[in-house]
């Protein structure tokens, strides 16, 4: 991913820095807090093991919940785990001092925008992009690769023209300039680096429910159906053929099926999924299910059977494309 390991390692220095204001905050009570215990969790966290800090600080925190600050970082460890909604929650009730507040503040936009709440997110990044709070200058930035991926050209110009006067030597310079020489595709293209693009990959690297490490989906369901009402049935009259209007009728199933989806694999203006699902039904009808209810104890008469059982198997794929208007006419 280009660039992508720069932009960690300068970013590694802001995180240390508010780890060091954490361990030395004199504000809270003894028993808050404890920095050898939570030394370890710092540790793995700044090394960007985070599935090992997040075992670490749930461990710590059980013993000083009271940490508001290692909630912080308890909130942050979930991001990078790929588990946003997790991240969201703890976060938003984290109560910070000091610096830790800024922190707070960009993992919950990071969070809304992974969960596709992306105007939350763009509210509060552009709050904290406006201030001269410890994580501004990657507010902007961040905020700047969410407007260009969402096709916003004006947006993303303002704010590549105010990080340019604000942080001409900035730590973000690079991605910036790829931007600017990509305006024109905007909203068609993704700039790797940025957090968001780093949460897609560990959202299946990390997440305790991702199956694989590329991007994809997978379910399973179980279900029954039951169904009644009137049909018509061939029929004889007379030893003639008629149709039998007005049959009652009623139907039971027991279904589940599972599948897998991966995707979207993305190229020029175009993206594409291929599945697998594999569905399993058993079907019975009233005259199974009343003999049944004779002796429920009798599993001979089952009313769900092999033989009344059907399976299929479905490949599927898909591709689509976007087509961007252009905004001259």
């Amino acid at each position: 991913m280009e660039y992508a390991e720069p932009m960690n390692a300068r970013l590694l220095s802001l995180l240390i820095y508010a780890f060091s204001l954490c361990s030395m905050s004199g504000t809270l009570l003894a028993q808050d807090r404890d920095p050898e215990a939570l030394k370890p969790a710092q540790e793995e966290f700044t090394k960007q093991r985070y599935s090992t800090a997040l075992t670490l600080l749930r461990s710590y925190l059980r013993d000083h919940p009271n940490d508001q600050d290692a909630w912080v970082w308890f909130g942050a460890s979930y991001y990078h785990t790929g588990q946003a909604q997790l991240a969201l929650t703890t976060l938003s009730k984290a109560k910070p001092k000091g610096d830790l507040k800024s922190l707070r503040r960009y993992y919950m936009a990071l969070s809304y925008d992974a969960l596709g709440k992306s105007e939350k997110a763009k509210s509060l990044l552009t709050q904290q992009a406006r201030s001269k709070d410890l994580f501004a200058e990657d507010a902007l930035f961040e905020l700047t690769v969410i407007e260009y991926e969402e096709g916003d050209v004006a947006s993303t110009t303002r704010n590549l023209d105010d990080y340019n006067k604000r942080f001409p030597d900035g730590r973000y310079e690079k991605q910036m300039t790829i931007i600017k020489e990509r305006l024109t595709e905007a909203g068609r293209s993704e700039i790797a680096g940025s957090r968001r693009a780093q949460y897609k990959a560990s959202y299946f690297e990390s997440n305790p429910l991702s199956l694989v490490s590329i991007p994809h989906k997978w379910f399973y369901e179980v279900g029954y159906d039951y169904l009644r009402g009137e049909r018509s049935n061939p029929g004889y009259r007379d030893g003639l053929p008629i149709v039998q209007t007005g049959a009652a009728y009623e139907s039971y199933k027991l279904t589940t099926q599972a599948g897998f989806i991966l995707g979207p694999f993305k190229g020029t203006g175009t993206e594409s999924h291929a599945g697998y699902i594999y569905s399993q039904n058993w079907f019975s009808d009233s005259e199974r299910m009343e003999t049944f209810s004779e002796d429920p104890s009798d599993f001979q008469y089952f009313p769900f059977r092999p033989d009344l059982m059907e399976r299929s198997h479905i490949l599927t794929s898909l591709i689509t494309s976007r087509v961007r208007a252009n905004p001259l006419f």
